[in-house]
C-alpha cells in the first residue's frame, strides 16, 4: 500500500519521534526518510533539496500524499494538522473551541518553553565548542527545566493528562523531551506524578511501536547519563 504520509526524520532527535507516535496512534500508513543534521551531509536537512521543503532546515517535515502532497513543518503544527485531518472527532486536538485552546496553549508550552530549555541546556553543557564552560552558563536552563517539571507535576496532581481528560497531542509532544531526564543528568525524583506519567506514556502501544521501529538510538540515549551520551 502506498504511504499516506512521508515523514522526514532523524533517529536521534526528539521532535520527529512525537510525529511518528501520532502516526502510529492514528493508524496512518507512512514511510520514514532519515536525513542528517550536519551542514556537510550531502542530502541532509541543510541540503538545497531539503530546504525546498523546509527553508529553516530542521526536522521533522511531513508530506501528506492524501492532500495534494502538502508539505508541513514545525512539529507542533504537524501534530495539530495530523490530528485535525485524520481524527475528525477532535479526540486528540480538542472538540470545542475551549478544548482546542487548552491543547494549543500546552502544545506551545512544550515547543517554546520545555523543549527550548532542554535543547539549550544540552547545547551549552555538551556541544559548545568551548569545553568546561562555567556552570552558571547552563544553570539557568536547569532551573527552568526543573520549574517546568514542577508545573507539569502540579497539573498532574489534578488530572491524569496535561491538557484534557484524555490523551491528546500535548502528551505525545511532551513525552520525547521528558524522557531525556537521565541523559541531562537531572533528578526527576521530586516529581512522582510526572515520573508515573512518563511511565504510563511509555507503555502506550503507539509509543512503543514508534520507538521500536524508528527511534531505537534515541531510546538508548535516554537510558545513558553523563558525557558519554550524545544527541
Amino acid at each position: 500500500m502506498s504511504p499516506q504520509v512521508t515523514l522526514f526524520s532523524n533517529g536521534l532527535v526528539p521532535n520527529p519521534a512525537k510525529i511518528a507516535i501520532l502516526l502510529e496512534e492514528l493508524n496512518i500508513e507512512y514511510k520514514v526518510i532519515n536525513r542528517g543534521l550536519r551542514k556537510e551531509d550531502a542530502d541532509g536537512a541543510w541540503s538545497t533539496q531539503f530546504l525546498e521543503l523546509n527553508p529553516v532546515g530542521r526536522l521533522p517535515v511531513i508530506i501528506d500524499h492524501t492532500n495534494n502532497d502538502l508539505v508541513v513543518w514545525e512539529s507542533a503544527v504537524i501534530l495539530s494538522y495530523l490530528a485535525e485531518r485524520f481524527s475528525s472527532d477532535g479526540k486528540y486536538a480538542g472538540k470545542s473551541l475551549e478544548e482546542k485552546t487548552l491543547v494549543s496553549q500546552w502544545l506551545l508550552f512544550d515547543a517554546s518553553q520545555l523543549a527550548a530549555m532542554v535543547f539549550e541546556h544540552h547545547w551549552y553543557k555538551r556541544m559548545h565548542h568551548v569545553k568546561n564552560l562555567d556552570r552558571s552558563i547552563y544553570e539557568r536552563y536547569e532551573f527552568e527545566i526543573y520549574r517546568f517539571w514542577s508545573i507539569l507535576e502540579h497539573r498532574l496532581e489534578k488530572q491524569d493528562w496535561i491538557a484534557l481528560d484524555r490523551m491528546t497531542i500535548v502528551d505525545i509532544a511532551l513525552y520525547p523531551w521528558l524522557k531525556l531526564s537521565n541523559f541531562l543528568e537531572l533528578d526527576l525524583s521530586k516529581n512522582p506524578k510526572l515520573t508515573a506519567y512518563i511511565t504510563r506514556l511509555e507503555d502506550i502501544p503507539s509509543v512503543k511501536k514508534a520507538y521500536e521501529l524508528h527511534f531505537k538510538e534515541l531510546a538508548k540515549v535516554c537510558d545513558v547519563a553523563g558525557p558519554s551520551a550524545s544527541l
